[in-house]
């Protein structure tokens, strides 16, 4: 099923064959920003913005978990490669929680970041990384949950709104607010690229952003949401060797 949330707080499933409404989830939330499916997919998670992230079971649409971040915002979601853990991004920290149970089993901090915008776990599960509204991008490592790269991505007061991996790979790909998408080496912590997605805008300057990039499940693509209203797409021509399938995850 596909998972719509259309500015307000009702989700919306739909049979991707029909296009009809199978049901809608109303947890009363605020302005959903963010949802994820785990990758087995039996739940969706959805962050509003508050301090409470909702769990569903996605074959019922039953509020399954919630999740509350103790007074810290939450914009974005996402799950690891074997549905294991979930992280959570918002004001200062990441929080880690173990979706079966709904209990947070761990909170990852760094010195550099004010907040965090957007979350991501590599496609082979090695790297969790952490954008922030500061430029940056924070990588740990899974095994250990130790910070193994700080890269700046933009300036300081450019916050990256979006992170995303390539599927199966390390390579991931960021979109800030000055308009420019970046790919980069998880493991080297060094650019390969980057796009001028859109040109500055000098009467407003937000709508030069990019809010929101994904690859597609083959890695063939790379689409970006804009300030603009708009969703671009790109085909991705560079080739990358396979990768490793994912790994079997423990508790961090």
């Amino acid at each position: 099923m596909l998972a719509t949330a259309a500015g307000h707080p009702k989700i919306r499933l739909l049979d991707v064959d029909t296009g009809r409404v199978v049901t809608e989830l109303n947890g009363d939330q605020q302005q959903i920003r963010q949802m994820a499916y785990s990758p087995d997919g039996q739940l969706l998670a959805a962050a509003d913005g508050s301090t409470t992230v909702r769990l569903w079971k996605a074959r019922t649409g039953h509020l399954h978990h919630l999740l509350s971040k103790f007074g810290a915002a939450t914009g974005s979601v996402a799950f690891t490669p074997d549905s294991s853990l979930l992280a959570t991004a918002g004001a200062g920290d990441i929080g880690l929680w173990d979706p079966a149970t709904g209990k947070q089993v761990n909170r990852l901090r760094h010195n550099t970041v004010f907040s965090y915008c957007a979350v991501a776990f590599s496609g082979d599960g090695t790297y969790l990384a952490g954008s922030t509204t500061n430029g940056r991008v924070v990588l740990w490592e899974t095994d250990t949950w130790q910070v193994v790269r700080d890269v700046t991505v933009a300036g300081a007061y450019a916050p990256v709104w979006d992170v995303a991996f390539e599927p199966g790979g390390t390579v991931f790909v960021t979109g800030d607010d000055e308009g420019t998408m970046s790919a980069w080496d998880a493991a080297t912590g060094r650019q390969t690229g980057s796009i001028l997605a859109l040109p500055p805008d000098r009467f407003r300057r937000r709508g030069s952003a990019v809010c929101v990039v994904r690859f597609s499940a083959s890695g063939r693509y790379l689409t970006a949401a804009t300030g603009l209203h708009d969703v671009r797409l790109w085909a991705v021509t560079t080739p990358r060797p396979a990768a490793p399938p994912p790994r079997d995850r423990g508790s961090p």
